[in-house]
Parts: structure tokens; sequence; C-alpha cells
């Protein structure tokens, strides 16, 4: 009996061979978690709860994934890889409070691209959301700020009455000096790169004779001020046409 408890006792076996194969199953599992996400996203995009749970998901998934691979390299040889594993903790531990600091957030909370927050530092909108932290767009320009400081500091959601749904806007260029300049062309570019933009309508535009007429769909969360703010420094004076 005190063989077999010490047979218990002995620590799994692992080899660089098992390492790589759990890496690869890992991150085929995370690619079909990231397309089922999109799909189910294309189905259900107006569900706040849906999409809150299949972020959740996503972001669970990740943190657990990292630990199985630590722990399956530290059992390949546990001294050695154990200091390793330990010396890039205490490098990093900056990041990674960071990155634990964004987990948690993502889980407790609906932020998403095109949310407006607002605390004592800063009021803007979250156009990216990264591992270490936000970008926002203020009045002043792009923001940064890490989810540990979110977190020190707190912040608020600002619902705005006037968001999502379709929209049109009368666009004129601030400057004219280039008459060779194609702004149709030049506006499908930017439009095409926003996240404010919902992905099921293309957005119209209509050249006039002195402006451009732009019909767009707005994601359900997004500002209509926010859009015609991006507008206007992209070089162009706005008019929302009712």
């Amino acid at each position: 009996m005190g063989d077999d408890f010490f047979e218990w006792l002995r620590l799994p076996e692992f080899t660089w061979f098992n390492l790589l194969i759990a890496v690869i199953i890992l991150f085929v599992i995370y690619m079909l978690l990231k397309l089922a996400r999109r799909l189910l996203l294309l189905w259900v995009a107006d569900s706040e709860d849906i999409r809150y749970v299949l972020t959740a998901v996503m972001t669970t998934y990740e943190p657990v994934a990292l630990i199985l691979i630590c722990t399956i390299f530290i059992f390949i040889n546990p001294i050695f890889h154990s200091w390793i594993v330990l010396l890039s903790f205490i490098v990093g531990f900056s990041s990674i409070r960071n990155y634990i600091a964004g987990r948690l957030v993502y889980i407790d909370s609906k932020l998403s691209s095109g949310k407006r927050i607002k605390n004592k530092n800063t009021d803007g909108v979250i156009i990216r959301l990264g591992n270490l932290g936000l970008h926002l767009r203020t009045a002043e320009g792009i923001y940064y700020m890490t989810y540990l400081q979110l977190q020190r500091d707190g912040y608020v959601m600002v619902e705005d009455e006037d968001k999502g749904g379709f929209h049109q806007l009368e666009l004129q260029p601030k400057s004219t000096e280039n008459n060779h300049r194609n702004y149709i062309e030049e506006l499908n570019d930017l439009l095409a790169m926003s996240p404010y933009l919902d992905s099921r309508r293309h957005p119209m535009l209509h050249q006039k004779e002195d402006s451009i007429n732009v019909e767009f769909l707005l994601k359900k969360a997004i500002p209509l001020q926010d859009f015609v703010q991006l507008i206007e420094e992209w070089g162009y004076h706005c008019k929302v046409v009712q």
C-alpha cells in the first residue's frame, strides 16, 4: 500500500511533444470558439445578453489555456522550468496584473467598442479593447487607459438618447484646395474601417453638386453625435439630414 501511495504522489511526466500537441489543440479550440462567436453574433446581433455570455466564455478560456500550457511546460522539467516561469512572472508582473484586470473587467461589465464611458480623468467612446488596456476617442484625441487605471478610478457608462439606427448626413469638405481629390472613394475607405457602423448594411454615398450625402446604419449602442465628431475629424463639415 505504501508503494501505491508514493506512486500516486509522482508528478505526471510530459515531453515537448506533449506541449506542442496541447498548444495545437488549445489553439484549434480557440479558433472554433471565435468562429462560433462570430456566427452567433450575426444571428443575434441585437441581444446584449448573448453578446455578454459569448464574451465571458472567450475571456475565461484565454487565461485557462495559458495556465494549462504553463503547467505542462513546468512538468517537462519541474525545477528548471519553475524558475523560468517564476522569473517571467516577476519581470512581467505589471503587464500580468493589467491582463488579469482586463479579464475581470470583460466578465464583470458590458464594455464594448462604441460604448461611452466617463470618469474623473476622461470622457470618451471606446474604439478598441486591447489585452492590457482600452483606447478611447475623446474631444482631445485618442486616450489610452490601462485596466488597472479603469478599476482604480472607476467609471460610469453614459447613455445617449440619440443612438443607433438609420441616419443621413450631408458632408462638405473643409478644404477644397485639391480639385482632383476623390471624396467618394476616400469616404468609402474611411467608413469601411469605422467601428461605429452596423456591418449588415453597407453605407450609401451620393455625390451632389457641392456636397455628399451619406446614408448609414449605426450600431445599436452608438450615439450619433460621436459618429458626427469622427467625420468632422476626417476633414468634413457635417449636417444631419432630417
